[in-house]
């Protein structure tokens, strides 16, 4: 593929979704990150980290989820199992093949760069993940005992004919600085996902159970997270590093679960100095 800077297009996944990338930088590192954003979010959330790569020589690709952003809205709750949103990754990549691949995942996004580390084994240069988890919840019962009333209840505006919210990317800088759980950016992201999106997609967040495929992870592997992580607590981030071989964390004393938005710059060295420092 003919690399151009600031190229924003869609691409036709697997199963006919049409899945939204922007790429931009002119690589003369000869290393390009891919960016998976979170539940709720688009590929908004890492402005301040794709500017800031792309004039250190790295070509970045930024993705809208399925389901996100500009992407499109899948009818069946089945389309929101992670291994869709994994596989619109790997087909991306065998569509556009890149040499030297990074990806970069926050909160699903993490989930989902798991997922394809596991997969794609040694075929990455490294892996980032942040404030996410292979277990989300664990220790909830409710979401452990009532898995299929959880399904049904995500798949019934699925069915709906009226969809709530709108198909829209928006930037996330008025929301810098909120808590784990501010409503205002919350009913935001649930409103530009659409209900329907938000409500299938968590559904498969929150009863994700996957820590035996940590164990397929040879890459070197980057393991950021917050102390102050309401969402997946420290010692979701401690199963990670205990599974994955060759992996590092770092926790940030100060951070909450919402990192590329409250922390840019701190996040932006973390992943900078783990670059450099890649063999």
């Amino acid at each position: 593929m003919k690399k151009k800077v600031n190229n924003s297009n869609f691409f036709t996944s697997f199963d006919g979704t049409k899945i939204f990338y922007e790429i931009g930088g002119n690589n003369r590192r000869k290393t390009t990150i891919l960016f998976l954003h979170g539940l709720g979010g688009n590929m908004q959330a890492w402005n301040g980290q794709l500017s800031y790569f792309q004039s250190k020589g790295y070509q970045t690709i930024a993705f809208d989820l399925r389901g996100h952003g500009l992407s499109g809205r899948p009818k069946e709750l089945d389309d929101y199992a992670l291994e869709k949103f994994a596989e619109d990754i790997f087909t991306f990549l065998k569509i556009y093949p890149c040499k030297k691949v990074v990806l970069v995942g926050h909160c699903l996004g993490g989930m989902i760069v798991l997922k394809l580390a596991s997969r794609m084994k040694n075929q990455l240069k490294a892996i980032i993940v942040i404030s996410t988890s292979i277990k989300p919840l664990q220790s909830s019962q409710f979401f452990a005992k009532y898995t299929k009333f959880l399904h049904l209840l995500a798949g019934l505006p699925l069915k709906s004919p009226l969809a709530i919210g709108q198909i829209k990317q928006i930037s996330f800088e008025k929301f810098s600085g909120t808590g784990d759980f501010d409503l205002r950016r919350i009913t935001s992201d649930i409103f530009y996902t659409t209900l329907q999106s938000y409500l299938a997609t968590s559904s498969y967040v929150v009863t994700l159970n996957d820590v035996n495929l940590l164990k397929n992870i040879s890459c070197p592997t980057l393991i950021i997270h917050g102390a102050k992580d309401h969402i997946f607590p420290v010692s979701n981030a401690t199963t990670l590093q205990q599974n994955i071989k060759q992996s590092r964390l770092v926790i940030l004393p100060t951070a909450n679960h919402i990192i590329p938005i409250n922390n840019k710059k701190e996040l932006t060295y973390q992943i900078e100095t783990y670059l450099d420092n890649l063999v």
